[in-house]
């Protein structure tokens, strides 16, 4: 594990030691620091749905060490949790990380967080995956915050070409390419259905799933009752829920669980 773990304080010896005695392997990304341990609230409502309340030390600052380098390089697999974007100097290393870890090989994933997240830091989230993840990881609501946003970038780019090149010209290339790429991406969800009719059995969440499928190799989404879907390799799989005979009581870390799975 790495990341700003603990600070100097009871609370980050008790972090540390639980991890120690969990047999996890902590890489720090910074100095010991000085500051209080962070700190996330869990609040778990009877419909067993939770909610997080998160203090962060100010203090808190990722830095590509050469320690995480090489714990990178050794790896196979880097898992990016997406609350890490809170963290100062995120944007500037994870971008890093991903792009070092394909140089030695490793597959990088890339969790959302929530959906919140994904919305405050929609640019960084997609300079991410351009810099080239292998998994992205989310359920529908944060699956389809990252489907707003890059349906945003995309039409903010179009109007600015069609700004900066001020010519009606201009303007039917743009369009023209803009239907395009639709035209691309329709056949590419088309193949991925294998030709099935796209009728009122597609969910939202398959519907993300499917439109992320074109700029990430494998996508998976979690939607709750109705399942997850998984797309890789032109391939959409849907993966029906498993019901169990006692009702829910904490779903807290039942995305964890499922990504530790898969």
């Amino acid at each position: 594990m790495t990341g700003c773990v603990v600070g100097n304080d009871a609370l980050g010896e008790f972090a540390a030691a639980q991890l120690e005695a969990a047999a996890v392997e902590v890489v720090p990304t910074q100095p010991p620091s000085s500051s209080a341990t962070g700190v996330v609230m869990v609040f778990t409502t009877p419909d067993a749905q939770r909610s997080f309340l998160s203090s962060f030390s100010s203090t808190d600052r990722i830095v590509l060490t050469d320690e995480l380098k090489a714990t990178v390089a050794r790896s196979r697999l880097v898992v990016i949790e997406g609350y890490m974007w809170e963290v100062q100097g995120s944007a500037e290393v994870i971008p890093e990380i991903i792009r070092h870890a394909r140089s030695c090989g490793t597959l990088v994933a890339l969790t959302a967080g929530d959906a919140s997240v994904v919305e405050r830091h929609a640019s960084k989230v997609q300079a991410a995956i351009d810099a080239g993840i292998d998994i992205w990881f989310g359920n529908e609501a944060e699956a389809a915050a990252l489907v707003r946003s890059i349906r945003q970038q995309q039409a903010q780019q179009q109007v600015a070409n069609s700004d900066a090149s001020n010519s009606s010209i201009a303007w039917e290339q743009t369009a023209a390419m803009q239907l395009e790429r639709m035209d691309s991406t329709d056949s590419s969800n088309s193949s991925i259905l294998n030709n099935q009719q796209h009728d009122s059995t597609v969910t939202h969440g398959q519907e993300c799933a499917l439109e992320l499928a074109s700029i990430c190799p494998m996508v998976v989404v979690t939607d709750g009752s109705r399942g997850s879907y998984i797309t890789a390799l032109g391939q959409l799989v849907v993966v029906p829920p498993y019901w169990s005979a006692n009702s829910p009581v904490d779903t807290c870390g039942a995305g964890d669980a499922y990504a530790a799975g898969l």
